[in-house]
């Protein structure tokens, strides 16, 4: 049986959830909301967890076994029977298993999608002197950040991205103030986010430096300047990588990032007639 839950579920803070919060630590942000759709299992041993029109976020406790693993999981799917579900992710035999059997059960295609390393940064370790200074994004910042953005975007999904169409966004996220800027000789150079904070961790993400300023040590820079503001809140700053995009996943370890585990996406989409 699963049964509705909300952010202060005892079920985010028990020991088997917690040896998996860093690469499920997004489910924190997604119980908040009023729309969710949050269940979770009668034992406390599997977690889903959607915002409307997002793919969903599947935990499941690391004691199941691999039978009792399938009987949620087809208890889930029955569950959700009649949802279009854009898709899910969460750690990589979990998640397919559940695709496996979503895909039976509903008559879509699956298609997977990117695979990320999660890390957390319980010490930093600070990088080599850059010059120049971390900025927190200010409304002056709204055209660039929403260059940044495009950029950020273009080169996660693979489509050019009209900067135009991310001013918006750009304002509501400085707006927000989870926007900080690597200025150098008075101009921005890099970009970071901190997307969620949750009761121990905090999330960094969109770091983006433009083409022509890589290899200066921006990145670097700015993300160990965020940490160091997380850390100092009391919070472990996390992030997520591309596994096939080397470059970033050698900055944060050398930043002293950990890995904890691999999360995956992947898409469902109907069949379309022979």
């Amino acid at each position: 049986m699963f049964q509705p839950f909300n952010e202060s579920d005892p079920i985010l803070c028990a020991e088997s959830f917690l040896k998996d919060e860093v690469a499920n630590n997004l489910i924190h942000q997604i119980s908040r909301g009023a729309e969710s759709v949050c269940l979770k299992s009668t034992a406390d041993d599997m977690i889903y967890a959607q915002s409307p029109g997002h793919r969903a976020w599947l935990w499941c406790s690391r004691e199941v076994s691999a039978t009792r693993r399938e009987e949620l999981l087809k208890e889930l799917v029955l569950e959700l029977s009649g949802n279009a579900l854009p898709g899910v992710v969460g750690e990589p035999e979990v998640t397919a298993a559940f695709a496996e059997i979503y895909v039976r059960a509903q008559d879509v295609q699956v298609i997977q999608g990117m695979a990320m390393t999660a890390y957390h940064c319980p010490v930093l370790e600070q990088p080599r002197a850059v010059v120049g200074m971390l900025r927190q994004a200010v409304p002056e910042d709204a055209a660039v950040v929403a260059e940044y953005l495009a950029g950020f975007m273009a080169d996660a999904f693979g489509s050019p991205v009209e900067p135009a169409s991310q001013l918006a966004s750009a304002e509501a996220r400085i707006g927000r103030g989870d926007l900080y800027l690597w200025i150098s000789e008075g101009q921005p150079v890099c970009m970071a986010s901190v997307s969620i904070r949750t009761p121990r961790h905090a999330r960094i993400g969109m770091v983006y430096t433009p083409q022509p300023l890589r290899k200066n040590g921006y990145a670097s820079a700015l993300v160990a300047g965020v940490c160091s503001l997380l850390l100092a809140e009391g919070r472990v700053p996390v992030l997520y990588a591309d596994v096939v995009n080397p470059d970033s996943n050698k900055v944060y370890r050398s930043l002293g990032f950990k890995e904890c585990g691999t999360v995956i996406e992947f898409d469902f989409g109907t069949v379309l007639p022979g």
